[in-house]
């Protein structure tokens, strides 16, 4: 699948190696002439407040006329004491404004985002590559 993702701009260093495990996931989807946006739902089924596991993602990519860019990715964990945990947003990365944020540190910028974004995407593609993420949706807009 031909799919160009620009990275022109972009404020956080996203990889080649994610963009590689994306399109693999498109091919698997047929996307829509009319699509406008595309967003990856990655899961571990066995995920869970009691027992812990691989916390859920989500991508997502907006087209811009001709190009795809980048919108955000937003890791999720359970939150609140046992039994009444939610899943929330534990990290947050906005890829057109290069800030991240953290339910523990809160808004980061700069280096710090960067860093933080680095660890997390190096992370996410270990598991994806061990297949721990057991349920992926991809959707379109």
């Amino acid at each position: 699948m031909t799919l160009e993702i620009t990275q022109a701009g972009l404020l956080l260093p996203v990889s080649e190696s994610l963009v590689d495990v994306l399109k693999l996931y498109l091919c698997k989807h047929a996307m829509p002439a009319n699509a406008s946006a595309v967003t990856f739902n990655f899961r571990d089924s066995n995920y869970s407040a009691e027992s812990g596991g691989f916390h859920p993602v989500e991508i997502r990519l907006y087209k811009d006329q001709s190009t795809w860019q980048w919108d955000y990715i937003t890791d999720f964990a359970y939150q609140g004491p046992m039994g009444m945990a939610e899943l929330e947003p534990e990290l947050d990365f906005n890829l057109q404004t290069g800030s991240a944020y953290s339910l523990l540190t809160g808004e980061l910028t700069d280096l710090p985002a960067h860093e933080l974004y680095q660890l997390w995407e190096s992370n996410f593609l270990s598991y994806e590559s061990m297949g721990c993420f057991d349920e992926i949706k991809v959707t379109y807009e």
